[in-house]
């Protein structure tokens, strides 16, 4: 599989654990491969990569949006999934074809129970 994506591919999509239960929010490509999720957990937001088990709060938001984000919120933890989705996948630069998706990439349940509390 050589799929190529850039970060404006992914699509935060939102979806119930089971019906009637809590939501999820996954980071997901046009094919629908799975990159990333936040959850909701004891009153603050968490992220992993599908391929990790480890959950984790968000990191500080910087720079001028700062100050319009909520920095334990949901967008803050959107904002920590994509920017370590950037950071692990390598990006495929428009110009040039041969930049692939690690075929590694799995899609790991998103359901999982996060760990005891957050990574700090």
């Amino acid at each position: 599989m050589n799929d190529r994506f850039v970060i404006d591919d992914v699509e935060m999509r939102r979806s119930a654990t089971w019906p009637g239960g809590p939501h999820v929010l996954s980071a997901e490509l046009p094919d629908g491969r799975i990159l990333g999720h936040v959850i909701p957990q004891e009153g603050e937001w968490l992220w992993r990569l599908a391929d990790e088990t480890e959950w984790h709060a968000p990191r500080p938001v910087e720079g001028n949006v700062a100050r319009f984000i909520d920095q334990g919120g949901r967008e803050a933890a959107i904002l920590s999934l994509l920017e370590a989705i950037e950071t692990r996948y390598p990006m495929a630069d428009p110009e040039d074809p041969v930049d692939v998706l690690d075929e590694s990439l799995t899609g790991t349940d998103p359901y999982a129970a996060p760990a005891a509390g957050p990574a700090r």
